[in-house]
Parts: C-alpha cells; sequence; structure tokens
C-alpha cells in the first residue's frame, strides 16, 4: 500500500480538553517555535534524530506516527523507512495536517486527521508506532486511552517508541523542569511530569518497556516498548 496522495478518515472526534481552534492558528507558526525552542539542545533536526537512533526503525515496517504535529518526525522518518516502507502521521488539527502535507513528498507518507484515542486502522496493523512530545497535551485518561489504541493497532511483537518530558535528577534542575512545564503546559503535563507516570501508563496498556534512556540533562525520557504476544490485551 502506497501513500503519495493523503487521504482523511472522516472527521475525528474532538475532545473536550483538545483546542482544535488554538492549534489550527499555531499551525503556520509551529515549525519555527519549535526550531527556536530546540536550539540550546542542538537543534531540531540533531534533537530528532537522536530519539530516530534509539528507535533503530528498519526498512520496510508500517509505521506510525501519533500526533505527528507538521510532521516535522515523520519526514525525517520516511528517510529510514525505504522504498517498501509506509508511514501515516496522524494529528486531531487539521491545520497541523495541511502543513505537514504541503512539505512532506515522500510518496511512502501519508497524513490522516485522527482522534489518538480512537485510531481508524485495523487491529494488528503496524510494525512501529511513534510519540514525540504527544502524550503529555492529553488528561490521564485520554493518554491511556491512546496507549491502549496504539497496543491495538500494533502487530504481535511490534514497537512503540515515546519521547516526552521528565524531571532530572538534580534538586535545581527538577525545580526548573517543574517551573518551565507549569508556566508552558497544561496542567495535565505537570501532572505527568511531577508523578513519573507515563512508564506504567505504557505498561498497563499491555505493553512491556524494554528500554529506557534520559536525554538533555533528564529533561526528556525515551521509552522503547513492545507488544508481547499472549499478553491479557493481546489483540
Amino acid at each position: 500500500m502506497r501513500y503519495g496522495e493523503s487521504v482523511d478518515a472522516g472527521r475525528a472526534t474532538i475532545p473536550a480538553y483538545y483546542r482544535e481552534r488554538a492549534w489550527s492558528r499555531l499551525a503556520r507558526f509551529y515549525d519555527l517555535l519549535v526550531r527556536l525552542s530546540l536550539l540550546p539542545l542542538g537543534g531540531e533536526r540533531k534533537f530528532r534524530e537522536r530519539f530516530m537512533s534509539f528507535a533503530g526503525l528498519i526498512e520496510g515496517q508500517r509505521v506510525l506516527d501519533v500526533c505527528c504535529g507538521t510532521g516535522g518526525l515523520t519526514s525525517l522518518l520516511a528517510n529510514r523507512a525505504g522504498d517498501d516502507g509506509v508511514l501515516i502521521g496522524v494529528d486531531l488539527s487539521p491545520g497541523m495536517i495541511e502543513t505537514a502535507r504541503r512539505k512532506t513528498g515522500s510518496p511512502v507518507v501519508g497524513f490522516e486527521i485522527a482522534n489518538s484515542e480512537s485510531l481508524p486502522f485495523s487491529r494488528n496493523e503496524f510494525d512501529t508506532a511513534f510519540v514525540s512530545l504527544g502524550l503529555h497535551e492529553m488528561p490521564e485518561a485520554a493518554r491511556c486511552n491512546t496507549l491502549k489504541e496504539i497496543h491495538r493497532i500494533l502487530k504481535a511483537g511490534g514497537n512503540l517508541f515515546v519521547l516526552d518530558y521528565s524531571l532530572p535528577s538534580g534538586a535545581f534542575a527538577r525545580l526548573v523542569m517543574r517551573a518551565f512545564v507549569a508556566v508552558f503546559e497544561d496542567e495535565h503535563a505537570y501532572r505527568m511530569l511531577t508523578n513519573g507516570s507515563l512508564a506504567t501508563e505504557i505498561q498497563e496498556a499491555g505493553l512491556a518497556i524494554q528500554k529506557q534512556e534520559s536525554v538533555h540533562g533528564g529533561m526528556f525520557q525515551m521509552i522503547g516498548a513492545r507488544k508481547v504476544a499472549g499478553g491479557t490485551q493481546d489483540g
């Protein structure tokens, strides 16, 4: 299956917590904001490539990028998917998806408007899924529903790779990180950060954590998890 032309799976249901209008307005400036915010960490490309190296994506896979935004990670993943791979990015914001489509011309990449709590894909359809800086935007219930949906669409033995906030080990760094998230993110992100609940939520969705790595002084964490055949939630 090729994705030279993108197809929407109908109008996605918008959850109450999601600020659709705000995200669509932000879409035109989003790439610039990301580039500027990641400059202190070596730049956006270096930041994303470190995550891709952690994942070690194999060519020819069917890959889903959840909460893909304007497709920054999706576009880079396409370079590693190979000509036989299929890469689909999903996001709730029509503005973000429109921007992603404009800047990504690979025939193996497609984008769809979709609610991550109800993904428009079949059970056991994907080899690998990615979520980069998207889970902290959701309330805990929505986050857990999203992880269960990712479990559903992954094949047995399929992998999930997550990049998101974490608390550094040093007292001062922890204080700074808490303050940053409290000011620039919603209460959902602050609760996830301070509770340190992300890894537990991934496991509770039926995914077995294979590896974890702290990056950039512990401000971010990368988690690799696998859908193990025979688990209680195995599809």
